[in-house]
């Protein structure tokens, strides 16, 4: 290993060190620091993209997904987390689009199968979204987030049976939860269990 790469390399675990202690400015610099040293790295790009959007700055995060794609077209967790910089902004069919082309490369990205079943879900495309949503679910996901996401599908889909089921799931994984609780009983009342909401 190169003396730059090793240097660059020590700014980036800096960089992810204080990120993970949420010291977003520390990681911001430290991230910076890494790009400067290795411009053509698609990792330095990833990493000060996902500060970015943690800083809540969106815009620069794209730009640094898009660039460490550039750098590296195969690259599944750039392709993701542009995908969630895209959502977070609404522009749903580019997220989309930027999770099939993760989970083309990368079929077993349980998070981004997630992530994109709520963009189908924005869509309207409810049918690809609980297949997106269900495939999460066959693959692992420990984020109890997804049952609600699957209930949300499910209510616009109709099927208060199955939107119930998903609240429950999630309800059992995250007792104190206020949301899946809520739409529980959303959907109870739908289905005119007063008494039980």
């Amino acid at each position: 290993m190169s003396a730059v790469e090793q240097n660059f390399r020590q700014f980036l675990d800096r960089a992810r060190h204080a990120f993970n202690q949420g010291r977003l400015e520390e990681a911001l610099t430290m991230s910076r620091k890494a790009v400067e040293m290795a411009p053509r790295d698609p990792e330095t790009h990833n990493t000060l993209g996902v500060v970015y959007r943690k800083a809540g700055m969106v815009n620069e995060a794209i730009n640094e997904f898009r660039q460490s794609i550039l750098l590296f077209p195969r690259n599944p967790p750039a392709y993701s987390n542009l995908g969630d910089a895209l959502k977070s902004i609404g522009r749903y069919a580019e997220a989309a689009e930027c999770c099939r082309l993760a989970l083309a490369i990368d079929p077993a990205l349980v998070g981004t199968h997630m992530l994109l079943g709520d963009c189908y879900l924005r869509l309207g495309r409810f049918d690809a979204a609980a297949d997106a949503i269900r495939q999460s679910i066959d693959l692992g996901i420990e984020n109890p987030e997804v049952y609600y996401i699957l209930a949300e599908i499910e209510e616009c889909r109709g099927n208060i049976e199955a939107a119930i089921a998903a609240y429950r799931s999630q309800i059992e994984r995250q007792p104190k939860n206020v949301k899946p609780w809520l739409g529980l009983g959303s959907a109870l009342m739908r289905r005119r269990e007063y008494e039980k909401a």
